[in-house]
């Protein structure tokens, strides 16, 4: 998700352990001047995540993280 309301400058991971109710941010999967949107994720058989996302709507981009 992107934690600000004013640009698409980070993309970060958060999860809840109570059904949505709250949410914690985990991580930042990528951050900087770029415009990171668009992400989509998956739980891998291994239990980490692979989200893919785009950069500055030019790129699409790959990251497995672990939270």
């Amino acid at each position: 998700y992107n934690p600000s309301t004013q640009h698409r400058r980070c993309l970060a991971v958060a999860v809840s352990a109570d059904l949505g109710e709250t949410w914690e941010q985990r991580l930042v999967v990528e951050q900087g001047e770029g415009e990171y949107s668009y992400p989509s994720a998956l739980v891998q058989s291994d239990g980490r995540i692979a989200i893919t996302y785009t950069d500055s709507r030019y790129a699409i981009r790959r990251a497995t993280v672990s939270v």
